[in-house]
C-alpha cells in the first residue's frame, strides 16, 4: 500500500517540488492566520445547509467544508475589520464536486455569499491553476 502510493505520487517526492514546497510554504507563513469559528455555535448551521443541498459540502460526509468555508469567511472579515485590503478571494482546491464549484467556476452561491459578506469575488482554483499563476 505505501510502495502503491509512492508509485502514484512519485512527483511529490521529487527534491526539486520539496525544496519549491518549502519555499512557498515559508513565504506564507509570516502571513499565515488559522481562524476558528466557534463549532457548537455553527453546527445546527451546517446540517440544516446540508440537508436542503446547499454548498459548501452537501456532497460530503460530515461538516468539513462548511466549517472550511466558514473559518475563511470568519477571518477574512476579521481581516477587512482590521483595515487590511483585499480584492478577491481564492480557494486552492482539487475538489470540483458541484458543492463547490460549477462548469470549472465557484458555486454561484458561494461566489454570492462572499460578494454579500466582504464585497469581493470568489474564485476556485486547482492546484495546478495556482501553481501556473504563481509562476
Amino acid at each position: 500500500m505505501v510502495q502503491q502510493f509512492k508509485i502514484e505520487n512519485e512527483v511529490l517526492f521529487h527534491p526539486e517540488t520539496v525544496r519549491r514546497t518549502i519555499v512557498f510554504l515559508e513565504t506564507l507563513l509570516p502571513k499565515a492566520i488559522v481562524p476558528f469559528v466557534p463549532r457548537s455555535r455553527f453546527t445546527e448551521t451546517a446540517d440544516q445547509l446540508k440537508k436542503v443541498k446547499t454548498p459548501p459540502g452537501f456532497k460530503d460526509l460530515g461538516d468539513g467544508d462548511f466549517f472550511v468555508w466558514s473559518d475563511l469567511l470568519f477571518g477574512l472579515l476579521n481581516l477587512q475589520r482590521q483595515g487590511v485590503p483585499f480584492e478577491r478571494i481564492i480557494l486552492v482546491t482539487n475538489d470540483g464536486k458541484i458543492d463547490w464549484c460549477r462548469e470549472g467556476a465557484a458555486h454561484p452561491i458561494l461566489a454570492a455569499e462572499a460578494n454579500a459578506l466582504l464585497g469581493v469575488g470568489f474564485e476556485i482554483w486547482t492546484l495546478d491553476k495556482s501553481v501556473r499563476a504563481i509562476g
